[in-house]
């Protein structure tokens, strides 16, 4: 047989067939805010994996569930040499009972028989001589994520996260945006993700004094493309913690004469320049760019600078890219 397909209609779904369809969709815990899973370490050589202080702690491993609800002891004993305990839930398709079930297995590999599945909640590694309490501990505890599609963003964020498994990320549509249930069962909120987007506007009504540093007024938005990181004031403009690439670009009314140039900078005019673009004797364009990491608590703006004012509003467009 060269290909096969299922489910079947009328026939039962065998394990590896469930595995394959249900399993697709990822091995983890699903976390209800109660802390699932949760490990302590004890003084006589275990460990103890604990339910969700929710009720039951529950995951998926292979497309086959695992629920616990009272709490597990664990054996890490004391080694001659550098060990490594694998703590997790093994999927095991020769056992019929518990398909599923928490396990401790030794060694720098998990080692597994054919067909077995491991989703790793935590990995011990232990030393000769040391105590359990002394050895490393490194939180793996994967986490099922559902992805979710919105219409509103208004209405996602009006519903408590804690309706959702924590981490449940859902698109909204209408702003082209993913929010992430997140924070503390005592202070859940929807986490905006990093957005890729785009703003662009532009000023033509500047008065330009001679020889005087000065900031730009609001530009007018022309393109704003999942553009909700970026805010406008009075020609500041406020943008969330991300990485960007900000370009701005000057036409002149009249030909530069003496030192002239367009930059990127705080607002605040004591503020350190991110970037300058001079404008050479003559000449009527000049181009200042810049990327890099900006906080959301300094406001950016556009300033400019003409020795001789000369005639005519110039004509400056603004660039932000927002790439992480």
């Amino acid at each position: 047989m060269t290909e096969t397909s299922f489910p079947l209609a009328g026939q039962d779904l065998k394990d590896d067939a469930w595995a394959q369809t249900v399993g697709a969709f990822g091995s983890g815990v699903l976390d209800d805010w109660g802390n699932p899973y949760a490990l302590d370490i004890n003084i006589n050589d275990t460990v103890t994996i604990r339910p969700s202080t929710s009720g039951v702690a529950r995951a998926v491993v292979n497309g086959f569930g695992h629920r616990l609800d009272a709490p597990k002891n664990l054996p890490i004993p004391a080694v001659s040499g550098a060990t490594w305990y694998n703590i997790g839930l093994l999927y095991d398709p020769e056992n019929a009972l518990l398909p599923v079930s928490l396990v401790v297995l030794k060694g720098t590999t998990v080692p597994l028989d054919t067909g077995q599945e491991f989703c790793p909640l935590y990995t011990i590694i232990r030393y000769a001589g040391q105590t359990l309490a002394a050895a490393k501990l490194l939180r793996v505890l994967p986490r099922v994520q559902p992805q979710l599609l919105m219409a509103s963003s208004e209405a996602l964020l009006a519903q408590s996260p804690l309706l959702f498994l924590y981490g449940t990320e859902v698109e909204c549509t209408d702003v082209g945006r993913t929010y992430r249930a997140a924070g503390s069962p005592a202070s859940p909120r929807w986490e905006p993700n990093s957005t890729q987007g785009v703003w662009q506007g532009t000023r033509d009504t500047q008065t330009v004094k001679s020889g005087v540093r000065t900031v730009l007024g609001a530009f007018s938005a022309k393109v704003a493309r999942n553009a909700d990181w970026m805010t406008m004031s009075s020609g500041a403009f406020k943008l969330e913690d991300g990485i960007y690439v900000i370009t701005a670009t000057i036409l002149l009314g009249s030909a530069s004469r003496g030192r002239s140039f367009v930059e990127i900078a705080p607002s605040a005019a004591t503020g350190e320049s991110l970037a300058r673009g001079p404008i050479a004797d003559g000449e009527y364009a000049g181009t200042a760019s810049w990327t890099g990491f900006v906080s959301a608590s300094t406001p950016l703006a556009i300033w400019m600078l003409k020795e001789n004012a000369g005639t005519g509003a110039p004509t400056v467009k603004l660039s932000v890219t927002r790439i992480a």
